[in-house]
């Protein structure tokens, strides 16, 4: 049974023309009544009034920036809480939606994605956005390389963005080897990202950067130009830091490099000290 509340929400969606520039192939009511559920839980938990961020339906998928209006609806389906939707937008590109308004946690953030899209083939990139009081952020990108029969390869790279601090941090992750590198640096733009995110998985490639990440800080230092102020890289293998380096108002703090003597001998050596960016850089070439 629908509360007075969500009935309202419903009304007033039916109104706005909430659902402008939408076409409906299925699952117009399982989305309609998810919506309202979810609009009286982020007014009710979260402060957050649907004439502020989501006027619309679309306002959902306008920060990705790429979406082309109108989208038709192909398939929805909603049950617990959990919505799981796709549609294509006027260019043919296809994305999904996914939602989770039982979990008090997550019930202002929300997932597009696209897997294998005209976009980007062999991909699989998802989109984290968090809806707060003022607008609708991105605060989390998911990367996956596919293989030629469509199937998952080793290794993802996720992106966290600090909207606070302004910074973003890169995360490459090999499943298969039970590794991961970090790169923390000042936010730049989505171009940079990509780089970023191209030059990890080409990392992934390269074993033994994750035992010495001084030819990561080079390579972004290179790219960040005059940008260069604080950056973080650690490198870590079956959950042990093998090598680090912490920069911080171009003050190299902290080095960490793992040094391979053979097959079952590793020593690990960590220097803290006070080091010039530049002068560090020219020592370590």
């Amino acid at each position: 049974m629908k509360s007075e509340r969500q009935i309202h929400f419903l009304e007033k969606m039916r109104k706005d023309e909430f659902y402008e520039d939408v076409v409906f192939k299925e699952g117009k009511d399982y989305l309609k009544i998810f919506m309202s559920n979810w609009a009286v839980k982020l007014q009710r938990h979260k402060k957050i009034n649907r004439n502020t961020t989501i006027k619309k339906f679309k306002d959902l998928l306008i920060p990705l920036g790429e979406v082309e209006f109108p989208i038709v609806i192909d398939y929805v389906f909603s049950r617990r809480g959990i919505l799981d939707l796709s549609f294509s937008d006027s260019d043919g590109k296809g994305y999904y939606i996914m939602a989770n308004i039982c979990d008090y946690n997550k019930l202002n953030t929300y997932i597009v994605g696209r897997r294998n899209s005209q976009i980007e083939p062999l991909i699989d990139r998802d989109f984290t956005l968090e809806i707060t009081t003022e607008k609708i952020d991105l605060i989390e990108t998911g990367i996956l390389r596919l293989k030629e029969d469509g199937t998952n390869s080793d290794g993802a790279v996720n992106l966290y963005y600090n909207n606070k601090n302004n910074t973003t941090e890169a995360e490459l992750s090999s499943y298969k080897f039970n590794r991961t590198i970090k790169i923390q640096y000042p936010t730049m733009s989505l171009e940079f990202d990509k780089k970023v995110e191209e030059f990890l998985f080409n990392s992934n490639e390269e074993h033994w950067y994750y035992y010495n990440v001084c030819p990561i800080l080079k390579w972004i230092t290179e790219m960040l130009e005059e940008n260069v102020s604080s950056i973080s890289i650690k490198a870590e293998v079956g959950k042990e830091v093998c090598s680090e380096i912490e920069v911080v108002n171009g003050i190299v703090h902290k080095y960490t490099k793992t040094e391979i003597v053979n097959e079952g001998e590793m020593h690990t050596i960590k220097v803290i000290f006070a080091k010039n960016l530049n002068e560090f850089l020219e020592e370590n070439k």
